[in-house]
């Protein structure tokens, strides 16, 4: 089982996802490694002429950068753990459930007050960046991608715990309806 998080910047998608214990799936990226981040882990550091070759399940464009989810890396993690999760925008959930079905997929829809967000956003990345991602979430609708949503998180301040053990939840009966015989 795929599980997605998806949601604007700043809404804990990742610290739900890291905090779950669920393997994540890694994508690949062209954009220059960030202070901190490791190969393999936050991502697959490559080139946009390597991103163009690999077998993939997902591909974005983002800020002048490719992104990509290669079919080797899902195929390979439901393998040897049966459910993962990825943290995809609206345009990659549809292409994983394209790709895996809906029978296969789940979308939890990670969110938080508006100015929660925001002020999350300036301590992370400064004003201007955090000004930056709000625009483009605001112009690109990441706002009103609830309606393919499966499941909803408000990881409003100071409830993450919460949020963590929500999703948690959601995986544990979604994977025990899945393995059921009806």
């Amino acid at each position: 089982m795929i599980f997605i998080l998806m949601g604007p910047s700043g809404s804990g998608k990742t610290a739900i996802g890291k905090g779950s214990g669920l393997p994540e799936l890694i994508s690949h990226t062209s954009r220059k490694m960030r202070e901190g981040e490791i190969h393999g882990k936050d991502y697959y550091f490559t080139t946009k002429e390597d991103i163009l070759k690999i077998d993939k399940v997902e591909f974005t464009e983002y800020d002048n950068e490719y992104y990509c989810l290669s079919r080797k890396e899902v195929e390979n993690k439901l393998k040897r753990y049966g459910s993962v999760f990825v943290i995809m925008d609206r345009n990659g959930a549809e292409q994983i459930i394209e790709a895996y079905s809906k029978k296969n997929v789940r979308v939890i829809y990670v969110t938080a007050p508006f100015f929660q967000l925001y002020w999350r956003l300036i301590k992370r990345d400064g004003l201007k960046k955090a000004t930056k991602r709000m625009y483009h979430a605001v112009r690109t609708g990441e706002f009103k991608n609830k309606d393919i949503a499966n499941y909803v998180i408000n990881n409003k301040n100071g409830k993450l715990d919460k949020s963590i053990e929500l999703f948690k939840e959601i995986v544990r009966i979604v994977v025990l309806c899945n393995n059921k015989k009806y």
